[in-house]
């Protein structure tokens, strides 16, 4: 690389050189008296505690309405003692086992005793939702290296009860597909089945529980 001269030059060339020919006289005199320079200085620390005061106030005030909306929350919750719950699950009460009273004469079925006033049942429905959310919690308790949270003969009882249940209803909508290229399949969603009243259901068994236990398990 050559070398080449360079002359330095100032950066704002042609503008006062000194400090003291940049000020006006009136900046010089105020700057010269005392008083003045109190006066300022007091004037800037007033403005900077005002301002901080008023910040300080604002957070006060957010802090104390977040506390105090979390205290409502919290007594609200405490006060009712209910939870959001799914909407799938069993009554919350009874866990969908009933007592039929034999008041009439009950078709013969597959473990009815017809001698028995009173008869002891659970409703398939709602032990269909058991294993179903049994089988759930067994495969997010085995992701989290819990493989016996769920027995396993629970498990293969459920996946069987499950899939002859399916079957059994052999539900036949069709479910279309969408158009090429995307008609590889279906997810199922937005075709009309034909369904039975599920609260309808749910109502019946708790009016007719056997038991007062809460819970799925």
């Amino acid at each position: 690389m050559n070398p080449f001269s360079l002359q330095y030059t100032a950066v704002h060339e042609g503008e006062p050189r000194s400090s003291e020919e940049s000020l006006a006289e009136p900046e010089k005199q105020r700057l010269c008296d005392p008083s003045s320079v109190e006066q300022s200085f007091l004037e800037k620390k007033f403005r900077f505690w005002s301002r901080e005061g008023i910040s300080w106030i604002a957070s006060g005030v957010l802090l104390l309405t977040n506390v105090a909306l979390l205290v409502a929350f919290l007594r609200q919750n405490k006060a009712t003692g209910v939870k959001p719950r799914s909407d799938w699950l069993p009554p919350e009460t009874g866990r969908g086992f009933v007592i039929i009273h034999n008041d009439t004469a009950l078709p013969d079925q597959p473990g009815l005793d017809q001698s028995v006033v009173e008869q002891k049942a659970m409703v398939a429905v709602f032990h269909q939702l058991h294993c179903l959310y049994m089988t759930r919690e067994g495969y997010y308790s085995a992701l989290e290296g819990n493989v016996d949270q769920v027995s396993a003969a629970h498990l293969m009882h459920c996946f069987d009860y499950l899939r002859q249940t399916i079957m059994c209803f052999g539900d036949t909508t069709l479910e279309w597909l969408p158009p090429p290229p995307n008609d590889t399949g279906s997810t199922g969603w937005g075709f009309e089945h034909t369904c039975r009243d599920y609260n309808a259901i749910s109502e019946w068994v708790e009016d007719n529980r056997l038991k007062t236990t809460h819970g799925i398990h």
